[in-house]
């Protein structure tokens, strides 16, 4: 009976990881779509993940955005900027809190979200 509990525990464990790496996949593709800049950063203001628009937009890859500061990306000046622009939104008590701001760096910028969540 153990071993029939473990099993299934097993099997649960696995399906649940499939289902994650799926929605993951999901997500990913539908940020690319979008013509908007979307990143997101942990608590620690290091970029987690990015689509594809951001990237090509900074001249970076994914991977070489990943784990990395805006002080790793920017000049010191803005990557000042962009910090202070985050600690606002972690500091904030409201669940999601929405910041537009311009992207200075392209012709035509795109608005930039920024978003917290808890």
């Amino acid at each position: 009976m153990v071993d029939n509990a473990d099993s299934l525990a097993k099997q649960y464990f696995r399906q649940m990881q499939q289902e994650r790496v799926c929605h993951q996949r999901e997500v990913t593709t539908l940020l690319d779509c979008l013509p908007a800049f979307v990143f997101f950063k942990n608590d620690l203001c290091i970029y987690v993940t990015a689509n594809q628009t951001f990237c090509q937009a900074i001249g970076y890859s994914l991977a070489e955005i990943i784990g990395k500061t805006d002080y790793d990306l920017f000049s010191k000046e803005r990557a000042d900027k962009y910090r202070h622009d985050d600690l606002t939104v972690l500091s904030q008590v409201c669940r999601f809190l929405l910041v537009r701001k311009k992207f200075p760096m392209v012709v035509n910028p795109f608005r930039l979200l920024r978003v917290r969540y808890h």
